[in-house]
């Protein structure tokens, strides 16, 4: 394939698309400014449309997504930038991009924020505000730890992603079960933690947000800032976020200076972040940042309250163009995923449209009959059977629609194992 000169669009690779729910409004959005060339291990299927060619590689190899960028530039036209929001495969992507001169945030930087340790070393040399943290290797370690950080704690792994295998750890009577599934939890896409391999943090109270942010030539803007609600304690899996257009949050000095801080400290120059926080009396304390944006739609959200479009500015940032950083909405959009009642087996999933209300964007379901559902902790965003996105005017308005629509969503299905409803 080509290039044509009807189409002057800068050339985009994208490593890895992600799902079509969870990524589509992204694709749909940077299109229409760049030409986007996939590179992921499976020929596109809902991406095509988006597409003007792809490379079947492996997009955790490096040197692969390096020879693949090369013969696209050779074959077709030069490649302008290096565009990923998997986590899975950002560090791959930043290497190739370094490899080939373009631009983005260093692979070193972001190295640091997968590795969520390493980065918590660099935030405290810096003076960064955030949990006590202390890596561990064994059970006697964490006890150890545990008594030097002090109950309430969070056990975590050191390198993993969606909250898995992260728990509340509210007494020592719950410590060595939290840590032994730690220290077990894994993500097939991604490389084992490194050692030591599980960490115990302290546990801060406040409110819990994350804030999509651009960072361009160091400087660090936030875009989106979404209000985080989780569940089924004492894990923390997410269920909704509210982001709203006028949050005082996305201009309080106390987040502001720990955005940028954190930032410098990790080494972060040039790409979106997302950056989750707690904000309490003792300021805002990062709990991790993701050198990508959001995920859970919270970039769509912020498109629906704030007019700011996180994925084309990404997309601008991985070619070097100056970004509009502007947001002209002012409205709020609340996102909730829905799950089962308890484990089962679907027979069924049905939305009555009809209950559906003006002002909701999104209703999509998520599962399938015969699909088995575990909630967490035995399984996490997998098992979720809906998601549901609503714009109102203001939070009151925005989540009234939420619920009416998600009211709609019926899902039934046959118990699994003991598990019976009430």
């Amino acid at each position: 394939m080509g290039a044509t000169d009807s189409d002057s669009r800068p050339l985009l690779l994208l490593v890895s698309s992600g799902g079509r729910i969870y990524r589509e409004y992204t694709l749909r959005s940077v299109s229409t400014r760049y030409a986007l060339w996939l590179l992921a291990p499976d020929l596109p299927t809902w991406q095509s449309k988006y597409l003007v060619g792809s490379t079947k590689v492996d997009t955790r190899d490096s040197n692969a997504l390096i020879e693949a960028a090369r013969e696209v530039s050779s074959t077709y036209a030069p490649v302008r930038g290096v565009f990923c929001y998997d986590e899975s495969r950002i560090l791959p992507a930043a290497v190739a991009a370094e490899a080939l001169g373009l631009p983005g945030h260093p692979a070193a930087a972001i190295e640091a924020c997968r590795d969520k340790h390493a980065g918590r070393v660099l935030m405290a040399k810096a003076g960064v505000d955030q949990p006590v943290s202390i890596a561990v290797a064994s059970l006697e370690e964490a006890r150890k730890a545990a008594a030097q950080v002090g109950y309430p704690l969070v056990i975590k792994p050191r390198a993993l992603s969606a909250s898995i295998g992260v728990s509340l750890v509210r007494d020592p009577a719950e410590l060595d079960a939290a840590y032994r599934k730690s220290r077990s939890a894994f993500v097939s896409e991604l490389p084992p933690c490194p050692q030591p391999n599980v960490l115990v943090e302290e546990f801060v109270t406040g409110t819990p947000i994350s804030v999509d942010a651009a960072c361009h030539n160091g400087v660090v803007t936030p875009l989106v800032l979404a209000h985080n609600e989780t569940g089924y304690p004492p894990y923390f899996e997410e269920l909704a976020h509210i982001v709203r257009a006028d949050d005082p949050l996305l201009t309080d000095p106390r987040v502001l200076e720990t955005l940028q801080d954190s930032h410098a400290a990790l080494g972060l120059t040039e790409g979106i972040t997302h950056t989750e926080l707690r904000v309490s009396e003792r300021g805002a304390l990062v709990i991790e940042v993701n050198a990508r944006i959001g995920g859970d739609l919270i970039p769509y959200g912020g498109l629906l309250a704030r007019q700011v479009d996180v994925g084309l500015i990404a997309a601008d940032l991985a070619v070097g163009v100056e970004p509009d950083l502007s947001a002209q909405g002012q409205n709020t959009a609340a996102i909730r995923f829905l799950y089962p009642p308890y484990d089962m087996e679907v027979t069924s999933i049905k939305v009555d449209r009809s209950q559906v209300p003006d002002g909701v964007t999104m209703l999509e379901t998520m599962v399938s009959p015969g699909q088995k559902l575990l909630l967490p902790p035995n399984d996490n965003v997998n098992c979720r059977t809906a998601v549901v996105v609503a714009v109102g005017e203001d939070e009151a308005n925005a989540l009234e629609r939420l619920c009416r629509a998600s009211a709609a969503v019926v899902v039934e299905g046959v118990p699994l194992g003991s598990d019976r409803p009430e």
